[in-house]
């Protein structure tokens, strides 16, 4: 497994790929409609437990991904905290994450376990959240579990 976490390493060290389809526990009764047009990301705030896998290719296997997320307002309400602590294969990550309006969308900068910065811009739409930027792609789909 010493070369799956490696794999790991370097897809945050260089370019972030990821696709997920990721099962949410919601442990405060999240999933509130939005009160603005301003402000979808409401729908993030809270504490989750996300289940998935990436998706693999012929070069890198998927592997499993597990992790406990804190989303809260900072103060003021205009930004977004995210805390993220986990495991993606058998290599622990974690990091934090800045969200706030930008345009049509939201501008996100994640400060990630390894000492790295990535900038993208995140999508939501309905249950859908997309990241994109230079060295991040990923698509995750937000599911209420009984």
């Amino acid at each position: 497994m010493v070369a799956a976490s490696a794999r790991v390493r370097e897809a945050f060290g260089e370019i972030a790929k990821c696709q997920a389809m990721v099962t949410l526990r919601i442990s405060e009764g999240m999933l509130k409609k939005s009160v603005s047009l301003f402000h979808p990301a409401i729908l993030l705030i809270g504490n989750w437990i996300n289940e998935g896998h990436t998706i693999g290719t012929a070069e890198i296997p998927s592997v499993p991904i597990l992790t406990s997320d804190v989303y809260e307002w900072a103060p003021g309400g205009f930004f977004v905290v995210h805390s993220a602590f986990g495991k993606i294969g058998d290599t622990s990550v974690g990091g934090v994450e800045i969200i706030g309006v930008d345009g049509a969308a939201y501008a996100s900068t994640l400060y990630d376990s390894f000492g790295n910065v990535h900038r993208s811009r995140l999508e939501i739409e309905g249950d859908l959240l997309r990241w994109t930027g230079d060295r991040t792609r990923c698509t995750v789909t937000l599911r209420k579990v009984a």
